[in-house]
């Protein structure tokens, strides 16, 4: 009895809770891609906010955001065929839903609620439950209030929240680094199968998951001029055009975010490639002026959660990760680097 009480203290392992989330996957039918970016959207969120051991409130309006952000690649055209369809219906009313609100952006637009009610009738209802008749279990969060008609009203007096129980945003967190990848792998498949031979397969992941290039690089000049014509990180003067490149790495955080992008010259970016950079970088990219460029694009500027994210980041990869200090010299991740972390970012 002991055991059992210290086990719901302490939380779900990580493992076992990946565990369940690939048999929920491979047991269940699956109609669309929207089930895989709403777990992968509530990885994400448990990075950026979990604590250990805690449950973790999750705002469906933030939730809904995130879904949003890991579309708004998506919904450009893949060659003369338009966007790809998510689903096995020809017109994909929510894909349409997804790129107004890629347009209108904040949590309080007719469209965030819209969608926020979606995932609450539908992805969020399923994510825990394969096929019918088989486990019920609930072990991401109670989903017992949740049904597919769930009307506003019954969302506001929730406060359109789902809690997760204690430890599993931590655990889903730990997990990332592996669930991520997987759930992307699956939603390629999922891609192929309802778009068949409308898919160049060697563009595909490029496609679903890549930083859109030509909207990041129209950010080129705006942020060299800020950088003083300069290297962001090594500072050498830039005599060619410089790379437009993610601080935090687009592949574990898909952040198209003003204060997580940077101008570096093609050697830097070359060597630091996908790897998370040791907690100055970050803080020398969240602290820049950086008004007046918002106006280029749709994109954000949002330092508390670029900061959040790295914090999340730091917290919980495992030890002895590589962390990019500069060109040719890396750190190993350890809790004196998560402490410092913590100082740098906290708002």
């Amino acid at each position: 009895m002991r055991e059992m009480t210290d086990q719901l203290i302490q939380g779900p392992d990580p493992i076992a809770l990946g565990v369940k989330i690939t048999s929920v996957l491979e047991t269940g039918r699956r109609e669309s891609t929207y089930k895989l970016a709403t777990l992968m959207a509530l990885a994400q969120y448990a990075v950026e906010n979990a604590r250990l051991d805690e449950a973790l409130e999750v705002e469906l309006l933030v939730l809904a955001e995130y879904v949003t952000d890991l579309y708004s690649r998506q919904l450009e055209p893949f060659d003369q065929f338009g966007p790809l369809r998510q689903g096995k219906g020809q017109r994909d009313s929510v894909l349409e839903l997804l790129a107004k609100a890629s347009k209108k952006r904040g949590l309080a637009t007719p469209e965030a609620r819209r969608l926020a009610q979606l995932l609450a009738q539908m992805p969020l209802t399923h994510l825990q439950h394969g096929e019918a008749g088989r486990s019920k279990e609930m072990f991401l969060f109670d989903d017992s209030w949740l049904h597919k008609k769930i009307t506003i009203r019954e969302l506001d007096a929730r406060q359109w929240r789902i809690t997760l129980m204690p430890g599993v945003g931590s655990s889903l967190a730990k997990l990332s680094g592996l669930l991520i990848p997987v759930l992307q792998m699956l939603w390629q498949q999922e891609v192929r199968r309802f778009n068949g031979s409308r898919v160049d397969e060697d563009r595909l992941s490029s496609y679903l998951f890549g930083s859109s290039r030509a909207a990041t690089q129209g950010l080129r000049a705006a942020l060299t001029e800020i950088q003083w014509g300069r290297c962001f990180y090594c500072g050498d003067v830039l005599k060619v055009p410089g790379e437009v490149e993610h601080v935090l790495p687009w592949s574990r955080t898909a952040l198209d975010d003003l204060c997580n992008l940077v101008v570096a010259d093609a050697r830097c970016n070359a060597d630091k490639a996908a790897l998370i950079p040791v907690p100055a970088w970050v803080a020398a990219a969240v602290e820049r002026d950086l008004s007046g460029i918002e106006q280029l694009g749709s994109f954000r500027q949002s330092p508390r959660r670029v900061a959040s994210t790295a914090q999340g980041l730091y917290r919980w990869s495992p030890p002895g990760v590589p962390l990019w200090a500069n060109r040719g010299h890396l750190e190993t991740l350890s809790p004196l680097w998560v402490t410092q972390a913590d100082e740098l970012l906290d708002p």
